[in-house]
């Protein structure tokens, strides 16, 4: 127990002690030393390639923009363990995101992503995943689960809209 609780210590730490940047201008100057990044509220209506420079990112937080579309190269985001897109347009996310190999928090909610790629399936490492705000009909629903059966999936309750 006690040596559970010093690895979450450490864990929670490391993040605490890792440089957050909030700004892509200021984050370039020192792509190297990038490890969270919020880009929260920026209006962005791209996925800002600059990203992808950032090869020790841990956490991405892109909530609450515009945009449409992820790139596929996002996946090369080798230690990213926290992707946030909440409150964007994104319609289907890249094939290969389900293979990110830190990837422990996926936050899709209010988007319109309505099933995963096949890539999700069998993931052992994502522990959670939003999907509130976004209506996914109940069979899609199962088969998320389905796919990911060591994972807190979150939806929103179904209607019976139509």
């Amino acid at each position: 127990m006690r040596f559970s609780l010093l690895v979450v210590l450490i864990s929670c730490s490391s993040f605490l002690q890792a440089q957050t940047y909030y700004s892509l201008a200021e984050a370039m100057r020192s792509p190297e030393k990038v490890e969270v990044l919020i880009l929260s509220k920026k209006k962005y209506k791209a996925f800002p390639e600059e990203i992808l420079q950032f090869k020790n990112l841990r956490v991405l937080d892109l909530s609450k923009n515009k945009i449409q579309y992820l790139p596929e190269e996002i996946s090369s985001l080798a230690n990213l363990e926290e992707l946030i897109l909440n409150r964007n347009d994104i319609r289907a996310l890249p094939k290969d995101l389900g293979k990110m190999p830190k990837l422990t928090k996926l936050d899709l909610w209010s988007n319109y992503v309505d099933e995963l790629p096949a890539s999700f399936h069998g993931n052992n490492t994502l522990k959670r995943l939003d999907m509130r705000g976004i209506v996914v009909t109940p069979d899609k629903q199962a088969a998320i689960r389905q796919m990911l059966p060591n994972t807190e999936v979150l939806f929103s309750k179904s209607c019976n809209c139509h």
